[in-house]
């Protein structure tokens, strides 16, 4: 009799014990509405690529929406990337306008140049690049994605760009095994401070 409620009040203490943990580490998961609304608009407003004024941020049950309107690409790239790297957000509906300064082609193939020429990275990829009414067509090669992704980066960041088009080849000859990839991407999440291994699946 004695052992049987031993035995009881222990299963009793473990289950409070637990239900102690789960609760704590709901506390440190769990970040409400506002809460991820106010860390969104603190990122955006120090992020000097951006106009916090003239974007709009609601938040519904951990679901991000954006609106409002921005003058670059890159902008509307960046607030959802902001977004989506804060804690407690489950998704983003991005519904900002994109409405760029109006400029010449030549002018905003020439701005063009010179963030390419400025980035000590882009600087060294060999593309090219035409405007047609705003829309921005990339070619070229690189060796890897990296490459056309910083290149695409950078001209969506050019005011007055409307829509780019990334034709750009990635070339990579690496062969690298299918294994050495997921490793090395597996290597990478688990040093991103912003991303938790545990809800990312590679394979």
């Amino acid at each position: 009799m004695l052992t049987s409620r031993i035995a009881k009040f222990m299963l009793i203490g473990l289950v409070a014990s637990l239900m102690a943990i789960s609760s704590a580490l709901w506390a440190v998961d769990y970040a409400s509405d506002s809460d991820i609304n106010d860390a969104i608009q603190r990122r955006i407003s120090s992020d000097w690529g951006m106009r916090p004024n003239s974007i709009v941020v609601e938040t519904n049950n951990g679901i991000v929406k954006l609106t409002g309107s921005v003058d670059n690409i890159l902008a509307s790239d960046r607030a959802v990337d902001v977004a989506r790297t804060t804690k407690g957000v489950r998704s983003v509906i991005n519904t900002m306008d994109i409405n760029p300064i109006k400029r010449t082609d030549e002018e905003i193939l020439k701005d063009i140049a010179d963030a390419i020429a400025s980035d000590p990275v882009a600087d060294h990829i060999d593309i090219n690049v035409k405007v047609t009414d705003g829309v921005v067509t990339t070619s070229g090669t690189v060796d890897s994605f990296a490459g056309s992704d910083l290149i695409e980066r950078v001209v969506k960041g050019v005011k007055g760009v409307k829509r780019v088009e990334n034709g750009i080849k990635n070339l990579d000859k690496s062969n690298r095994s299918d294994e050495d990839i997921k490793a090395d991407i597996e290597g990478r999440l688990k040093n991103d401070v912003l991303m938790s291994r545990a809800l990312v699946n590679v394979s």
